[in-house]
């Protein structure tokens, strides 16, 4: 029974993050976001210690020096061309992108602290360091073995790239695209300018296997249920604190609360805590991109049971299977009360202009 359920509650956790309730046919409403700062909590890339992929627990080093703001500098353009659950890269290597989102790295199922849930370390080119908390792409896994034919991953991959999918990214006040203290980072939900053309694709070598992506140079509009008031300026999703340090961009963490709108005037809403990103600019985009953060047990699976809208998807039975891997202690008393998404992103140059 639990196995059997395991493959949906999955998918359902990768489509509510990534609030593609627009994919479903019901109006995505992402109604509020609060930019980070102390009061999000989680710890930044930073915060975390360098940690090899044997090595010991991670020592947390002295909090970071931000590099000198530098004004100035062109809005970027990118469309998310390739978006993945974040699991072990390369396979087998125990290392998988993500965040430290409790500041604790924990090592053994009786650490208290990460509610027993072993972290990870990172892989080298996502920022080495350990803490790593990304549980969801465990469920997923624990999903693929139990399920015939289950792949959440190759469902975005299909999703992304029929344009379903699009997820736009405008870096602003970017003066030094190598070191540079201040920097916002501003996510919309895109469409093709024209509506009655689908996306360019291509295929591309990522992790030594063939993948299909957006190609570049694309146009895309936001779509504007995804800003305030018509205004490009004002996004629902925003990370206002980030900056750039040696050529990759980093964020303070931050909270959003998604609103997905579903068919019969149904809705359902999430918040992902302690969301962090993380990426490398290069000449004609984002590389090694990482998004991380933390969505309540009792909200996700309550939100799961809603959108599933089927008598056999019962709470108790949607919390049990999450609770399996919930391993972020959200309130400081003791519990286990949240579980940790890490996805990983590789972004292409786009031209964006206009909402509709």
């Amino acid at each position: 029974m639990l196995s059997s359920h395991l493959a949906p509650v999955a998918s359902l956790a990768v489509l509510l993050t990534l609030a593609s309730g627009c994919a479903q046919g019901g109006p995505a409403d992402l109604r509020r976001s609060r930019t980070g700062g102390e009061d999000a909590g989680g710890a930044s890339r930073a915060d975390a210690g360098p940690r090899g992929a044997d090595a010991g627990p991670a020592a947390s080093p002295p909090p970071p020096t931000r590099p000198p703001d530098v004004p100035g500098g062109v809005p970027r353009d990118y469309v998310v061309s390739l978006l993945q659950v974040a699991g072990e890269l390369p396979a087998g290597s125990g290392m998988v992108p993500g965040f430290d989102l409790d500041g604790h790295d924990t090592t053994s199922a009786a650490d208290p602290v990460g509610c027993g849930r072993t972290d990870f370390a990172s892989p080298p080119r996502f920022g080495s360091y350990g803490g790593v908390d990304s549980q969801i792409g465990v469920l997923l896994h624990d999903a693929a073995a139990a399920v015939a034919g289950f792949d959440a991953n190759a469902e975005l991959e299909a999703s992304v790239t029929r344009g379903g999918t699009l997820l736009l990214v405008r870096l602003i006040d970017v003066g030094d695209p190598v070191d540079d203290g201040h920097v916002e980072v501003l996510l919309y939900l895109g469409k093709m300018a024209d509506p009655a053309m689908a996306p360019r694709v291509e295929t591309v070598t990522w992790e030594g296997a063939p993948h299909v992506v957006l190609s570049s140079g694309q146009h895309f509009v936001i779509d504007a249920r995804s800003i305030v008031g018509g205004d490009p300026a004002h996004p629902l999703i925003a990370f206002r604190d980030a900056w750039i340090e040696g050529g990759r961009l980093l964020s303070a963490p931050a909270t959003f609360t998604v609103d997905i709108g579903l068919p019969g005037d149904r809705s359902v809403a999430l918040s992902l805590e302690r969301a962090q990103l993380a990426f490398d600019l290069g000449p004609a985009g984002l590389a090694n991109g990482v998004v991380g953060g933390s969505l309540s047990v009792d909200a996700f699976s309550a939100a799961v049971v809603t959108l599933a809208n089927d008598p056999a998807v019962t709470a108790g039975l949607v919390r049990t299977i999450v609770a399996t891997r919930a391993d972020i202690d959200a309130d400081g008393a003791a519990g286990c009360e949240a579980i940790s998404l890490g996805l990983v992103l590789e972004a292409t140059s786009a031209i964006v202009g206009g909402s509709r």
